[in-house]
């Protein structure tokens, strides 16, 4: 996990598939929004955004500067400024 990520409350991150554990990377000033569901492999790019009750699907990585929302979690937007909390 990075540096200056938020973590909202509700959050999910399933690492065990039944068989083995999978790695689940945050990356500096992502935030998660509340009651996200990130299921591993997956990663969380630097200064990326998901919405709230969002779900990352395994190995649908968030690139840096992108917000997702939905289920299964898509791209909407890209961060203006990154580190900021400014979207």
């Amino acid at each position: 996990m990075g540096r200056n990520v938020n973590i909202g409350a509700g959050t999910i991150i399933a690492n065990y598939d039944g068989k083995e554990k999978h790695k689940t990377v945050i990356e500096d000033n992502a935030f998660i929004g509340t009651g996200t569901i990130l299921i591993a492999p997956v990663k969380v790019g630097k200064g990326a955004i998901t919405g709230a009750g969002s779900v990352v699907t395994r190995n649908k990585n968030v690139p840096a500067g992108k917000t997702v929302a939905g289920i299964p979690a898509r791209i909407l937007a890209k961060r203006k400024k990154q580190g900021t909390g400014d979207i």
